[in-house]
């Protein structure tokens, strides 16, 4: 319009514009006809923001044209339009601009009675469900009728956004206007009556767990309860004292906020006073949730407001239970704070000596603290904390503080004194004390390796012979340790109870019916073997089971190779041996066949795979292997190549066990050949105690009637698993009678034949007058008879082993030559192999003893100014035709029982 009042074209043109522009938007909102499809709205908010990209005059009043249920749609479905890329450029954009500039407001719509509806789906509410937080701000500009306070299904308000996303203008403008500061809409008062679940909260507890302080602050103005509470029945100084993350100054003014004194509000209900002691649904109270989170300054302040201290909560914990049973460094502090505030403010004393549900007082959770700080212990004991009084399962403080992982002396000392100083005793009962599993402290120290503390106890007058619940005494337990610091602690056992004139039981047994020994012996530990032995302890070996066991335990607390371990374990099982042989005691029988078989099972024999690997010719194992020094001047590959016996004059036990130790075998050894280097090494190494062993077996069977030499002799041939055959079937003959069966002049053996012979570098041969051992294929040959050998060499191979009657009349046929002379060439040492089921045929019956598959081998030597061979009975079962008898003109024959 010109200054002159008249209007000029222009003017008028831009009106007709407008009036178009209003014409086409009145037309496109009729095209839709369902406002609940989604596709429908959003072609038409497409449309919109073309229409109002260039209506810059006479912007139309929105409210006009759209219902305000169908803005609600067009508001929520710009603001989904708002989470795409490039937001700037999208029609849901333009059209949320373009409510700004036209100046629109939500007008509520009323009902029957002329009332606003409130149950209405906003597009604010469709903010907060699609997380988008800052449209959800800033639509408090278009829907500001604050005296309407809008709420969805859900139970979600507008005010309860107000509060959540801290919109300060609306949470005044609201409560101006008169609005419940607790907002007691239909699904809060739902809630309140026990329908938890719901995702809305209180406003109050929306302010707090969005940290919108000022929100908060004038919620607690205008009269919020303080004590209301949420879905997890806390109340809002619960949820603040239950923040897993300190904020600092911020917390403690949140908490401030609860104990300002407020004006009087404008409804009609009395000021709640904030319940400092307010229980949760399990009866914690906000100072356990502020203790055990560490909010020290928000629970001195709880403190200071007479939050009380002795409340317990469904575990029987207070206040002190909390602070003993945290990790922190300020606990010792905290503690005191809680004493002195009691004793100045509450005028109360706390309760030190309380116990919890399970029987524990602070000082028991002080103790189990894994904490290295002593602080607090000693402000407990200084402020009349009974130091011996028990708890779970029995324990006293003794207990636990000799369970720590610390060698806690000097604390041990002072409960020790606090207890003596309150008793007026010396030595107290309770240095004995038991648990529910029958362990002193005494055990406890022990068992943790604790040796200073051990040796104030038996001071102290501990019983170094009480026994637990398994009757085992603490040198049991030393025992059992498996530790370099066993010695130790059994020495300092030893000593102090000698000095007190406490002499210890080493001979006494668990429920297992095993002594320390045993346990020691088990668990390879030769020092303290001697230890035991100078103190008189009796030598009972021990069991395989008792060694599996031990061995699987060290298995798990070592981190190294299977193999390398194996055969550290191995070195240190002969070491051990080597000790008690020097002590004077020799093993048995009995003995020596666990042993073996302990190495059976732990896969330590050299099999013929082994044997064929040739794993030792190869250029990166000669490489590292000549880097490994066991000797000045013998590396590793010296050894693999040398003679076994050799080997066993230069090398010891130890040797092998120091080797294993510096861990050059792993770092220098590839892995592939790490295994087999293994287990020939450990056939080197116990290959003396093998042959050993299986000789005394033999010797014991024939009551040293044969020459050792000759057994040895014959022994040094054989592999270890070799000799482990011999010793079994030796070994199952013990108890048998062979009175009438068997009769033998010289050596008899059983063994397993390899499949091949080998060059193996363990069976290579130096010269031609020290032969080493060689495979027994090779040296044990099936000579029946020279005759026999002479018929059956053409087809030997298709020997049938399991023909009874064909090994019969072998049998018969070698002893006829036998006995009339005619055996001139045959071996001196082998005369006759045969299955052992086939023995077990001669021995008893034969359907009782077909799945036996070892086999036999008879040896002999020659009889000294004699050139006859092996003369001895082999008497048939009773399904014999006739037995042979042997001649009487022997003088040699051995009889077997």
């Amino acid at each position: 319009m010109s200054r002159t009042g008249i209007r000029n074209d222009d003017e008028c043109d831009y009106d007709r514009l407008d009036e178009l522009k209003l014409q086409v938007m009145n037309r496109l909102r009729d095209r839709v006809s369902n406002w609940q499809n989604e596709v429908d709205r959003l072609k038409l908010l497409c449309h919109l923001s073309h229409l109002f990209k260039k209506w810059k005059l006479h912007l139309p009043r929105l409210e006009d044209t759209f219902e305000p249920r169908q803005m609600d749609l067009l508001i929520a479905d710009s603001i989904d339009n708002l989470r795409f890329e490039n937001w700037n450029s999208q029609p849901g954009k333009r059209f949320l601009d373009f409510l700004e500039l036209s100046g629109y407001k939500d007008v509520p719509e009323l009902d029957a009675q002329g009332r606003p509806d409130l149950r209405r789906d906003t597009a604010v509410l469709w903010a907060v469900r699609t997380k988008n937080h800052n449209a959800a701000r800033e639509l408090f500009r278009i829907y500001n009728s604050y005296d309407s306070n809008y709420y969805d299904d859900t139970g979600l308000t507008h005010f309860h956004v107000a509060c959540r996303y801290g919109v300060a203008r609306a949470v005044r403008e609201f409560l101006e206007a008169g609005q419940d500061p607790n907002c007691p809409c239909p699904i809060v008062v739902a809630a309140a009556q026990g329908q938890r679940g719901s995702a809305v909260e209180a406003p109050l507890h929306e302010a707090l767990r969005a940290r919108e302080f000022e929100a908060m602050r004038l919620l607690l103005k205008y009269g919020a309860s303080p004590n209301v509470r949420d879905s997890r029945g806390l109340t809002a100084l619960h949820a603040l004292c239950a923040e897993e993350v300190s904020r600092g100054d911020d917390e403690l003014e949140f908490a401030k906020a609860f104990f300002v004194r407020r004006r009087p509000t404008r409804f009609d209900r009395p000021r709640e006073r904030v319940d400092v002691d307010a229980r949760d649904e399990h009866y914690n109270t906000p100072l356990h949730w502020a203790l055990s989170r560490c909010h020290n300054d928000l629970s001195r302040l709880l403190l200071e407001q007479g939050a009380n201290p002795n409340a317990t909560n469904s575990a029987g914990l207070n206040a002190l239970h909390v602070i003993c049973a945290r990790h922190d460094e300020s606990n010792a502090e905290m503690a005191k704070h809680v004493l002195e505030i009691s004793r100045k403010k509450i005028r109360k004393l706390v309760r030190i000596n309380v116990p919890n549900s399970r029987g524990d007082a602070p000082l028991h959770f002080a103790l189990k603290n894994t904490n290295r700080d002593r602080s607090l212990i000693e402000v407990l004991l200084d402020n009349g904390a009974d130091p011996i009084k028990p708890g779970k399962d029995g324990l006293t403080p003794l207990h636990l503080c000799c369970q720590r992982d610390r060698d806690e002396h000097e604390l041990v000392e002072l409960l020790l004194e606090m207890a003596a100083r309150d008793r007026r005793q010396p030595q107290l009962p309770e240095v004995s004390a038991q648990d529910a599993w029958g362990r002193s402290p005494l055990h406890l120290a022990l068992a943790r390796s604790h040796d200073k503390t051990a040796k104030l106890l038996l001071e102290r007058g501990a019983d170094p012979n009480v026994a637990d619940d398994e009757a085992a005494t603490p040198l049991h337990l030393v025992c059992k340790l498996g530790a370099s610091s066993c010695y130790d602690l059994a020495e300092t056992l030893f000593k102090v109870s000698r000095q007190l004139n406490r002499p210890v039981r080493v001979d006494a047994r668990d429920h297992a019916g095993r002594t320390p020994l045993q346990h020691a012996l088990a668990n390879l530990l030769p020092r303290l073997v001697d230890l035991l032995l100078d103190h008189g302890a009796g030598c009972d070996f021990p069991s395989a089971d008792h060694f599996d066991e031990c061995f699987r335990e060290s298995r798990k607390v070592d981190t190294g190779e299977g193999d390398q371990f194996k055969l550290r374990w191995a070195a240190r099982l002969m070491i051990v041996v080597e000790h008690l042989r020097k002590r004077g005691y020799e093993l048995t029988l009995a003995h020596n066949m666990t042993i073996m078989r302990l190495y059976r099972a732990y896969g330590l024999f050299q099999s013929q795979a082994d044997l064929d690997a040739r794993w030792w010719r190869s250029s990166s194992f000669k490489k590292g292997a000549e880097e490994i020094k066991l000797r000045a001047k013998l590396s590793l590959w010296d050894l693999v190549r040398m003679d076994p016996e050799d080997a066993r004059r230069q090398l010891d036990y130890m040797d092998y066990f120091t080797l294993l130790r510096t861990g050059e075998l792993g770092q220098k050894i590839d892995e592939k050949y790490r295994e087999q280097c293994c287990v020939h090494l450990c056939e080197i190494m116990t290959r003396g105690f093998f042959i050993q062993a299986t000789l005394d077996s033999f010797m014991q069977l024939v009551h040293n009637k044969v020459s050792r030499e000759t057994g040895d002799m014959i022994l040094q041939r054989l592999m270890n698993d070799d000799l482990y055959n011999v010793a079994e079937f030796l070994s199952s003959l013990q108890n048998t009678d062979l009175s009438s069966n068997l009769y033998l002049a010289k050596c008899f053996m059983i063994v397993k034949a390899p499949a091949r012979s080998s060059s193996y570098p363990l069976f290579t041969r130096r010269s031609t007058t020290a032969r080493g051992p060689v495979s027994i294929h090779n040296c044990f040959l099936p000579y029946l008879s020279h005759s026999c050998r002479r018929q059956n060499n053409s087809n030997r191979e298709k020997r049938n082993w399991t023909d009874h009657a064909a090994i019969q009349e072998n049998v018969d046929h070698s002893w006829h030559e036998i006995r009339h002379g005619s055996l001139q060439r045959c071996p001196a040492q082998i005369v006759l192999r045969v299955d052992l089921h086939i023995l077990s045929f001669l021995v008893a019956d034969l359907k009782e003893y077909l799945y036996q598959v070892f086999h036999a081998v008879y040896l002999t030597n020659k009889v000294q100014r004699s050139q006859s061979f092996l003369v001895g009975q082999i008497q048939i079962g009773a399904s014999s035709a006739a037995a042979v008898q042997s001649p009487a003109c022997c003088s040699n024959n051995i009889k077997l029982e």
